[in-house]
């Protein structure tokens, strides 16, 4: 149960976060095998992908942060921890609110080879800064300002919270979402389902006969 998870981590969790979680729960067995790689090939950055997207139109920046907050409060699997050490098994802790910052640079005033050249070293220092796993919501957003209307936004994702399937998901949430918030408009798009529903149904399959 989510209490005797807790009791179970309460002394491995920050205690400024232990207010802010919202449920407990065991890893699929997909993701403790890619939290077991992750670990063991660490210095790798293995499962440490970078999205890179060219964005051609007048952004509204504040709106767009706006909206990838909603989306990421939207997915409880983006508003995850993990955690792995000393307990029975690795265990995801999902909080009910993550704060993910949009840091953005403006390079328009730079030629456009030293743009390339920068743009490259960061990706390199990028896929250097591993995440800590047992922290909320493994992802970083960078936008780079290269025009008026030309950015390119990198969005560093770790693997175990998203995979190729997923992201066209979000980025088509992300586009609608600001979309409504440029136009003010009210969004009603269909609710998400919770992570822990498709724990429950994995908790509750015959092995051997999935075997």
């Amino acid at each position: 149960s989510h209490q005797f998870l807790l009791l179970e981590l309460k002394d491995k969790i920050a205690p400024a976060l232990l207010g802010s979680i919202e449920d407990i729960y065991e890893l699929t067995p997909v993701q403790k095998g890619i939290l077991f790689h992750s670990l063991y090939d660490s210095e790798n950055g293995l499962y440490l992908f970078q999205d890179t997207f060219t964005l051609k139109t007048l952004l509204k920046i504040d709106a767009f942060e706006q909206a990838w907050q909603q989306v990421i409060q939207r997915h409880t699997i983006l508003r995850t921890g993990f955690y792995w050490e000393d307990v029975e098994q690795p265990l995801q802790v999902i909080y009910k609110q993550v704060e993910v910052t949009l840091e953005h640079h403006d390079w328009r005033g730079i030629e456009v080879e030293q743009k390339q050249e920068q743009l490259n070293s960061f990706l390199k220092r990028d896929r250097a800064n591993s995440f800590d796993l047992a922290q909320p919501c493994p992802m970083r957003l960078t936008l780079f300002r290269l025009a008026d209307d030309i950015y390119e936004l990198i969005w560093s994702r770790h693997f175990i919270v998203a995979d190729g399937w997923s992201i066209p998901l979000l980025l088509n949430e992300v586009v609608q979402i600001y979309q409504g918030i440029c136009k003010e408009q009210e969004l009603s798009l269909a609710p998400s389902t919770p992570f822990r529903s498709y724990i429950d149904w994995l908790q509750k399959q015959d092995t051997s006969q999935a075997e």
